[in-house]
């Protein structure tokens, strides 16, 4: 059900009632999408918007709803510093669902930073294998690509995947700040600086991305700057 608010917040202004139905555990992401997009069309986005802007969920995450929790168990493990019980659910989340790109990326990330990079690595590379073959262009997915490519000392290959990432996502200052050090990693290094000054007017709240900046000034002897 969806409201838009009066003068009374008691009531109503209006009201739009809407029900999206899920009977198992494995209806609940398409539920979820449907009642998503409805919504998306009631406050006004285009039919055009919505298709170039979406994805079905098991395209970006998973169809199977139980590998689903798994990898929301995971992510909370390792916020409670419990990196064995994480890595645990992650592969069990992948046992569910093998072409689980998200949790294969995360088992990846998480096993890089134990120091266990060799054995994280492959689950990091099936996940942007995974993700490229879909062309999928949602912010994680093209940060994922990204940073795998990165990581692995592909630099003309994450200078593209950054560059494609800052037109989708103009407002986002995420992709500047990558696509300088793949850059700079050409040796580029005053436009890497441009890309650090562009990526932090984007978002002057970023302490990582302000001291980037300041840190490539003081490597070109703009100290004073």
């Amino acid at each position: 059900m969806l409201f838009r608010s009066g003068s009374d917040p008691g009531h109503a202004r209006r009201s739009w009632p809407k029900s999206f139905p899920a009977h198992q555990d494995a209806d609940l992401p398409s539920a979820v999408f449907e009642g998503a997009s409805w919504l998306r069309r009631t406050v006004g986005e285009t039919a055009a918007e919505i298709d170039s802007r979406s994805r079905k969920p098991e395209e970006l995450t998973t169809a199977s709803w139980q590998a689903l929790q798994e990898f929301t168990k995971a992510n909370q493990a390792w916020r409670d510093r419990q990196s064995d019980a994480a890595i645990l659910y992650l592969k069990t989340a992948l046992g569910l669902d093998p072409d689980f790109a998200r949790a294969s990326a995360r088992l990846g990330d998480i096993l890089v930073a134990l120091g266990r990079r060799d054995e994280g690595l492959p689950y990091y590379s099936k996940a942007a294998e995974l993700l490229r073959q879909r062309n999928l262009t949602d912010r994680e997915s093209l940060l994922i690509r990204g940073l795998f490519v990165l990581d692995t000392g592909q630099n003309e290959e994450a200078e593209r995947v950054f560059a494609r990432y800052a037109i989708e996502y103009p407002a986002d200052g995420l992709p500047l700040f990558y696509k300088a050090a793949a850059v700079d990693r050409q040796g580029r290094d005053e436009e890497a600086l441009e890309l650090s000054r562009s990526a932090h007017l984007l978002d002057r709240q970023s302490a990582p991305l302000a001291l980037t900046y300041a840190a490539r000034l003081m490597s070109l002897g703009r100290f004073q700057e």
